[in-house]
């Protein structure tokens, strides 16, 4: 009898364990597709100008589909250089990304070009800018100087990397695209609801008596050619095809190849060791080879684990990959700056570039060589 009651226990709580761990499993599954299914709006303030010169200003908002804490964004800005010149961009209370965001010092080369205006700002705190639901958010305000009195158009269009970055509590950066484009209206006609006017009836003219009227003959009217009717076509077949694969977004950015990676790689002794390979940029003279795979804990939300820091030993960690996975681009370059202003990483990311074991300018020098920064 006390087998029997122990059997029921046991299947009891498998039972309570599965139910347990299968709810856990979908909750976390609707978590995710809810991160995934953000978007953010851009739009300007004013979107119309109704003026033939002079100069005027705008500014350009967000609208997240939800509230964030915001860690920076990126989009670009296109006008017609033969029709407007820009005066002046203003990142407030935002501040520039610099040496990849457009500022004051690229204006003249803007407009003597091809009149699209680079915007890379972010927020230097931690924890980023919470930035809600309920109402727009300023990033820029730009200033303009109408050229022309031509109709015209600055627009934000639906390119895939007008973005911002949304940081976690766990200090993890999430890419919130674009959910549409965005126009500032200069001069245009735009269309109203003013009802059709009444139209004026011509007064009823006196007939001409039949007696003294002569008629106009008809002319002679050439129909129109009888055309043979084309039979029908028998539809081809369909065929499904072969659907492309889902290629994810993300902004320019410099890619290079991965070497294969050595079954030998791995850090010990916060070094790691010579069978890592490593693709240095040969004119960069301040690596530490073999690069070391140590921070500071106070860098980090949770400590590093053994396999994370053997995950810093990848390849192109040396040309400014921060995050390791195998592309540079503007997403590393936050995280050199969330360390650099005292804010907190993922374990899995590392922006000493240089291998010296520290975070500072050498390394701000390597990803801007890679990314082409002068």
């Amino acid at each position: 009898m006390k087998i029997k009651v122990v059997k029921l226990i046991v299947v009891f709580i498998v039972v309570i364990v599965s139910i347990v761990l299968i709810a856990s499993y979908f909750l976390k599954g609707s978590k995710k597709s809810k991160a995934s299914s953000e978007t953010v709006t851009f739009s300007f303030s004013p979107n119309i100008i109704n003026q033939t010169s002079g100069e005027f200003t705008t500014e350009v908002k967000i609208k997240p589909s939800g509230d964030m804490f915001v860690r920076g964004y990126e989009f670009k800005v296109k006008f017609d250089k033969d029709v407007l010149e820009l005066k002046d961009i203003q990142y407030d209370p935002w501040n520039v990304t610099t040496d990849v965001g457009d500022d004051n010092s690229k204006i003249s080369f803007i407009n003597e070009n091809n009149g699209i205006i680079k915007v890379v700002g972010e927020d230097r705190t931690s924890s980023g800018n919470i930035v809600t639901s309920s109402e727009e958010t300023k990033t820029i305000t730009l200033k303009f100087n109408i050229k022309k009195s031509d109709r015209t158009l600055v627009e934000i269009n639906t390119d895939l990397t007008n973005r911002v970055f949304k940081i976690d509590p766990d200090y993890t950066l999430i890419s919130i695209l674009s959910a549409g484009r965005a126009d500032l209206n200069i001069n245009q006609q735009i269309p109203t609801d003013t009802p059709f006017p009444t139209p004026t009836y011509l007064p009823t003219p006196t007939l001409i008596p039949t007696s003294s009227f002569t008629p106009i003959p008809s002319p002679t009217v050439t129909p129109f050619p009888t055309y043979t009717e084309i039979p029908t076509l028998t539809p081809t077949p369909s065929f499904t095809p072969t659907p492309s694969p889902t290629t994810t977004p993300s902004s320019p950015t410099t890619t290079i190849p991965t070497p294969t990676i050595s079954l030998g790689c791995q850090c010990i002794s916060d070094v790691c060791l010579t069978d890592c390979l490593f693709d240095y940029n040969d004119q960069v003279i301040s690596y530490i080879k073999p690069p070391k795979c140590s921070l500071s804990a106070n860098l980090f939300s949770t400590p590093p684990t053994s396999e994370e820091k053997q995950g810093w030993c990848k390849t192109l960690r040396v040309k400014g990959d921060a995050d390791g996975n195998g592309v540079v681009d503007n997403v590393d370059y936050l995280y050199y700056v969330a360390v650099v202003f005292g804010g907190k990483i993922p374990a899995q990311v590392n922006p000493d570039f240089n291998g010296d074991g520290n975070v500072g300018r050498l390394d701000l020098d390597i990803y801007r060589l890679t990314m082409g920064i002068q």
